[in-house]
């Protein structure tokens, strides 16, 4: 794997067409070595802001920037061996093994006389099935899979894709609370292995427990706050940018869970 460099962006804005603007001026910092949560209401740009900074779309201004060089000016084989991301599931009747799925990550490392997968590569894929909870899957039909199932194997294709950034769109959805915990475990493993993380989460306690940076987005496509999560979702914020009541609580093992109910809150703190 390439040593991970920082992932960034500045001043970055995007519309689709001629479309209002989804995202409005963002400053993003991701470093390696640390999990940043994306989070806000549904329709904020989370899933576009991921797809802008793994160089799928262009910004309509600002860049993206990895290592301080713009991404987009590196070719796109060069760009997929940098930065993996898994999007949300497509729809399950592709035709494909979970494992043959796995393996499409390891497309950007295949080239010249090399345009056959490797022992080594099926060893790598089998590997980051396992990693994502889903080595049980690999001889199943993709479309026979649930769709949580199907998520983690889109996860490990982006795993075996061997890169040093990793962009996870929603990798919790449509998981049970052990698969939603191991996944969160995963994030935590992965950027302590020197990796740039970068989830877009929807539930709020997983990102207190997962990640050491939030960039909280308002429904407008701005940012509402960014920098250290526990700093950033506050009850305040979460009122604010959600429009929810919101406590913080300490659970039993220390650490801090916020509770959340209708209604605008007044973002009291819950125990210490």
């Amino acid at each position: 794997m390439t040593p991970a460099a920082p992932l960034a962006a500045r001043a970055l804005s995007f519309r689709y067409a001629r479309g209002p603007l989804v995202l409005d001026g963002l400053d993003v910092e991701a470093a390696p070595g640390s999990v940043l949560a994306v989070v806000g209401p549904n329709g904020a740009g989370k899933s576009t802001l991921l797809r802008l900074l793994a160089g799928l779309l262009a910004p309509t201004a600002g860049d993206v920037l990895l290592g301080g060089a713009p991404l987009r000016a590196l070719p796109s084989r060069e760009r997929a061996r940098r930065v993996a991301v898994a999007l949300a599931a497509p729809p399950g009747d592709l035709g494909y093994s979970a494992l043959e799925i796995a393996l499409m990550g390891r497309v950007p490392h295949l080239g010249g006389l090399a345009r056959l997968e490797s022992a080594a590569d099926h060893a790598l894929a089998h590997a980051a099935l396992s990693r994502c909870r889903a080595g049980h899957l690999a001889a199943r039909p993709f479309g026979a899979l649930s769709s949580g199932e199907r998520q983690r194997v889109l996860l490990a294709r982006a795993l075996c894709q061997d890169a040093p950034a990793l962009l996870l769109d929603e990798p919790t959805s449509h998981q049970d609370p052990a698969h939603a915990l191991a996944i969160a475990a995963l994030c935590r493993e992965l950027a302590a292995e020197g990796r740039v993380v970068v989830c877009v989460l929807h539930d709020l306690n997983l990102a207190l427990d997962a990640a050491d940076h939030a960039l909280v987005l308002r429904a407008d496509g701005r940012a509402a706050a960014t920098g250290p999560t526990r700093a950033v979702l506050t009850p305040d914020l979460v009122t604010d940018v959600y429009g929810v009541a919101a406590r913080r609580l300490r659970a039993d093992d220390g650490r801090a869970v916020l509770v959340l109910g209708p209604g605008r809150g007044d973002g009291a703190e819950g125990a210490p």
